[in-house]
């Protein structure tokens, strides 16, 4: 949810359901043979307090590297830009046998953390 304010309204469950998530287009995608997992890699973002002459002595990795499980590499799959997340919800229930509202749970908890990891952006 958003923080209320006069710029920001609330975000509701509607506004959540129609959002649409895109994947970062710098996360690097790399599957396993199989195709049932893949391992995204998050470029890092380089922390304020590195400046010269700590750059020289501390070198932060360049990426952070996610090993997708297959719940999560279907969501990885799903949101492509195209779906909202109320299909994305609606796709994982019929896989997994659940009804939308139990699949609902485990899809936004997921989403929520794979946002803010940075592999989607969020598009309401």
């Amino acid at each position: 949810m958003m923080p209320a304010g006069p710029s920001r309204p609330v975000a509701t469950w509607r506004d959540m359901l129609t959002a649409v998530l895109h994947p970062n287009l710098k996360v690097i995608a790399e599957w396993n043979p199989d195709r049932t997992r893949v391992t995204l890699k998050v470029p890092t973002k380089k922390p304020d307090y590195l400046i010269p002459p700590l750059t020289l002595i501390i070198r932060p990795p360049a990426y952070r590297s996610f090993v997708l499980d297959p719940v999560a590499t279907d969501l990885w799959i799903w949101c492509d830009g195209k779906n909202r997340v109320e299909q994305v919800i609606e796709l994982f229930a019929r896989k997994h046998n659940l009804t939308f509202h139990e699949s609902r749970v485990s899809v936004t908890t997921y989403l929520k953390e794979l946002v803010k990891r940075g592999v989607f952006a969020v598009a309401i």
